[in-house]
């Protein structure tokens, strides 16, 4: 989940004008985590329509991964401590065995080399956004797959830690955010060069 203050941050670290920034901003000077829930879903769901509208692809990707959550804790050392034990594994094998790590979604490698993965978290019917900033509202808005790279920058930390490979999230291919829980959350990663 990104935080308002990193991500406000982010955007001046990654050269966004400040126009930009402004308008992101506007309203919202004083949102940090610890404001409401809806407070911080509202802007965010903005700030998406305007990154989408004014920044390219590539940039939002990097701002959106930078702002990757979870990259510490109780997690990451396990999944630092299971990479210790499948360190002889081949890397088929090793993809194999992050499915038994908790959260950690459903890893299949490809014939092409990439790794897809889906996180399939429900309820009811429905898939669902697990992000705190969209998961307890009672009706998620459509946000753009923008947001999500944040989330595929999650796994791709946690992933490149446990298989031992440096990783690039090479697409965000769907998101319950952004198909009102039709679809499962998707991320294609491939090996860094």
């Amino acid at each position: 989940m990104p935080c308002p203050e990193k991500f406000k941050e982010s955007l001046e670290l990654f050269g966004v004008p400040s126009s930009i920034i402004d308008e992101i901003n506007n309203g919202y000077e004083k949102l940090v985590s610890s404001s409401k829930i809806q407070e911080k879903s509202l802007y965010f769901f903005r700030a998406m329509v305007i990154l989408d509208k004014n920044i390219d692809n590539d940039l939002k990707s990097k701002i959106m991964d930078f702002n990757a959550c979870c990259k510490s804790g109780v997690r990451d050392k396990n999944v630092k401590l299971h990479a210790k034990k499948i360190s002889a594994l081949t890397l088929p094998d090793k993809i194999r065995t992050i499915k038994k790590i908790p959260n950690m979604g459903n890893p299949v490698l490809r014939d092409d080399g990439c790794i897809v993965t889906g996180i399939y978290y429900r309820v009811d019917e429905k898939f669902t956004c697990v992000c705190p900033n969209f998961h307890r509202l009672k009706k998620q808005p459509a946000v753009s797959l923008t947001y999500c790279w944040c989330c595929a920058g999650h796994f791709r930390y946690h992933y490149q830690n446990a298989l031992g490979i440096t990783l690039k999230t090479k697409q965000v291919k769907s998101s319950p955010l952004n198909s009102s829980g039709r679809d499962p959350c998707v991320f294609v990663f491939e090996q860094a060069e």
